[in-house]
């Protein structure tokens, strides 16, 4: 069977992970069966670190450790020494390091320990993004550290698939029911690390050890955080230039898991549209095609001028405790010309910039219903809509006291009220009695099936039209067209 890039990838991560910093390598110089001892027991905390959780059931199936009767043992013996947290997940015993446990694997070990987990979490999210099935064949293997050694490391197919299947299914990594990555319940994760550590300490302790990597390795993410963004300059609308800061890719992995978890705290309010699952651009259009008069404001630099101090007092005002809500502003934010700032590219920043305008949005909606006006936010692009053309002209004024207030700087050059019938546009879609998709897109679409007609079917030509024709279909004004059956037609011809 064939292997694609990614298999490959994920294969060649976990199988040699182990073998390329072998235990022996770093050993001080001991008798070979002690030797084999320490190395087993080495080779143990370094899977269950790897894949927590882990079952007694998945430690046997592999080809680490043969011996049941010396598994169980050792088991008992971490669990008495606090390396490894025990908890049942429906009928059976489940596996996590603890601080210990992590500490207790020499610095070369841990950090390849490390390192693959961290592979292990960014494919989980990958997968779940995209929705990407990837073929469930993973070669079994021998890999074996260097020869001085008795320890094999031959992993199954069913490992890595496992831990990646279980963090996309719907009881964990991305689901409302488990905010927990490697424990089951916060219990277990609060036993898990040392319980003499400062209360500043324990919101980065409990954040690493439920990732599964160890303290060490992430504290260095944390101080260094700021060190690790590439930046790169698009440009506006209006001409001017952009500056987007995009994490470099393990801590881009760790802001996702960061913004997985914040998704269930930090709820945004009713009127948003930005940024949430289900919603977009279009519904939030859709919620103005009643409207006589529609207005619309927006936020001068809306992600720069949100602070790590904003951050903060917006996560103690939700019941974060000081240090809980210091970590995640100082973890999610950079710093620039002595301005901390929400980067741009960084996967927590939508759900927090919606979050710090909790407050702003219920302001303004409680005002507009009051008013008979609809109101909606879409990121920084605010909309209003009604009957009355005074009312949204002073809702809009209201809507930026309300903002002053909150310390941000409305753009007033974007300020524009317009008549339902001329056609307005709301976050990029036509509208009038109902939406309609914007006349450059639907130029776009109709090159791309033009192409196809004239005999260039490639995949990527096929998957562009597939793509413009998905978006299209959400505006009824135009699947009822005799264009989008045409071109309903055309795809589906092989």
């Amino acid at each position: 069977m064939g292997k694609s890039k990614n298999n490959e990838f994920s294969r060649r991560q976990l199988l040699i992970a182990f073998a390329s910093t072998s235990i022996i390598g770093i050993m001080p110089s001991i008798t070979s069966a002690s030797s084999h001892i320490y190395e087993k027991e080495n080779a143990l905390i370094w899977l269950i670190g790897t894949l927590q959780p882990i079952s007694l059931n998945e430690l046997e199936n592999t080809s680490f450790f043969p011996d049941r009767s010396w598994l169980i043992e050792t088991i008992n013996n971490f669990e008495e020494q606090l390396l490894i947290n025990k908890h049942k997940r429906i009928s059976e015993f489940y596996f996590s390091l603890t601080h210990e446990g992590h500490e207790k694997l020499p610095w070369i070990h841990a950090h390849s320990k490390d390192i693959t987990r961290l592979s292990i979490l960014r494919s989980s999210i990958f997968r779940s993004k995209n929705k990407v099935k990837f073929d469930r064949w993973i070669a079994s293997a021998g890999v074996s550290p260097p020869k001085r050694t008795n320890v094999p490391v031959s992993l199954g197919a069913h490992n890595f698939a496992r831990i990646e299947d279980e963090m996309v299914s719907s009881d964990r990594l991305f689901s409302d029911k488990n905010q927990l990555i490697s424990f089951n319940s916060a219990q277990d994760l609060a036993d898990s690390i040392p319980q003499n550590l400062s209360q500043s300490e324990v919101p980065l302790y409990k954040f690493a050890i439920d990732l599964g990597i160890s303290v060490e390795f992430f504290q260095k993410f944390f101080e260094h955080r700021y060190e690790m963004y590439k930046f790169k300059k698009t440009r506006k609308q209006n001409g001017t230039l952009r500056e987007i800061e995009i994490p470099l890719e393990n801590l881009k992995t760790l802001q996702s898991v960061m913004a997985w978890k914040l998704s269930f705290q930090l709820k945004p309010h009713k009127t948003v549209h930005s940024f949430i699952r289900g919603r977009s651009s279009i519904t939030n259009a859709k919620e103005h095609i009643r409207g006589d008069f529609i207005g619309k404001s927006d936020i001068r630099n809306f992600f720069p001028n949100i602070s790590s101090s904003k951050i903060y007092t917006s996560l103690i005002s939700s019941g974060y405790n000081r240090f809980e809500a210091k970590f995640i502003a100082l973890f999610c934010t950079i710093q620039k010309n002595k301005r901390s700032k929400l980067p741009h590219g960084s996967p927590t920043s939508p759900i927090l910039s919606n979050f710090v305008l909790y407050d702003a949005d219920e302001t303004i909606y409680q005002y507009c219903k009051a008013r008979d006006i609809t109101y909606t936010r879409y990121a920084d692009d605010f909309t209003f809509s009604g009957k009355n053309y005074s009312k949204i002209q002073q809702a809009i004024k209201y809507q930026i006291s309300a903002l002053e207030n909150h310390d941000f700087q409305p753009n007033h050059s974007k300020v524009k009220i317009s008549n339902a019938r001329d056609f307005p546009r709301v976050t990029g879609i036509n509208i009038s009695g109902d939406i309609f998709p914007p006349r450059n897109l639907k130029k776009r679409a109709r090159a791309v099936f033009h192409l196809i007609e004239t005999g260039n079917s490639s995949p990527k030509v096929r998957s562009q039209a597939a793509g413009y024709l998905g978006y299209l279909s959400q505006f009824t004004s135009f699947t009822r067209t005799a264009t989008y059956k045409k071109w309903q037609t055309i795809l589906e011809r092989r």
